[in-house]
């Protein structure tokens, strides 16, 4: 099988292709790994290894509708994680939960200002997450309350300085899109003597291991990397075997896990 993940050095995918592996592995099936970011070719070179016949099957994690449209014939051999197209996701996650918690965080401290630093990739997965999150603090019963959003890249330099320029809002907390961009908000937040969580609380998401490597460790919101993989991996073996039982799609609740960034 193959398994397409949007950027292989990020450290949740990391985790969630290790878990796909072993899962695989203990199937007696092998997987074939794909970089849809570093590749602008991956589709392509994905329906070649179909048509030759060197993979049965595919897990994708994250695609536009272009793709997924290409992709139709191979449908019954795919196992679509977070897809632009939500008709046709099998994975899908719920943000309620999480998102609830962090509202209830917010009322419970007060936090009025708060900072939504989000990727700048043209993603819709993080479009909803975004909107998620957004519709659920509108919701804040603060007549003061603020909100500022910035965009970023995952480059390091890049997305610190973008960190300062949220920052400079004065912000009660910073709710960032990902584990790797909280980090950059500590690196300005150093810079610029600003204290978490005295000064500014922050929130993660991914829950990846750079969250306890963090001073003050991260509260983030957790994606289950492992039950994913696993998850996937006996979907698509299920999907494509010869009298396969019915397929259904999941959609899985996230958590936030509470650590020293946000207390």
């Amino acid at each position: 099988m193959a398994f397409v993940v949007p950027d292989l050095q990020q450290p949740y995918f990391g985790k969630l292709v290790y878990a796909a592996e072993l899962t695989a592995a203990e199937k007696g099936h092998s997987v074939i790994l794909l970089d849809s970011i570093s590749s602008e070719q991956w589709c392509d070179r994905l329906i070649t290894l179909f048509q030759s016949k060197v993979i049965y099957g595919c897990i994708i994690y994250s695609c536009d509708e272009i793709v997924s449209n290409k992709l139709q014939s191979y449908r019954n051999q795919i196992i679509y994680i977070e897809p632009d197209d939500e008709a046709v996701y099998d994975i899908d996650l719920n943000f309620r939960t999480a998102t609830e918690d962090i509202y209830n965080y917010l009322v419970k401290t007060g936090k009025r200002r708060v900072g939504y630093f989000r990727s700048d990739l043209p993603r819709k997965h993080f479009i909803r997450r975004h909107r998620a999150f957004e519709s659920k603090l509108n919701l804040l019963p603060y007549p003061d309350k603020a909100f500022f959003v910035e965009y970023s890249s995952f480059s390091l330099e890049n997305a610190s300085l973008i960190a300062e320029k949220l920052l400079s809002n004065q912000l009660d907390v910073i709710i960032c899109d990902d584990d790797l961009l909280a980090g950059a908000v500590y690196r300005a937040a150093k810079k610029m003597n600003i204290s978490i969580p005295a000064d500014t609380a922050v929130i993660g998401f991914n829950d990846t291991v750079l969250c306890q490597y963090l001073d003050p460790e991260l509260s983030t919101i957790r994606i289950p990397a492992d039950m994913i993989g696993n998850l996937a991996v006996s979907m698509l073996i299920n999907k494509t075997q010869d009298s396969p039982s019915v397929v259904n799609s999941f959609l899985i609740d996230l958590m936030y896990i509470e650590r020293e960034s946000t207390i």
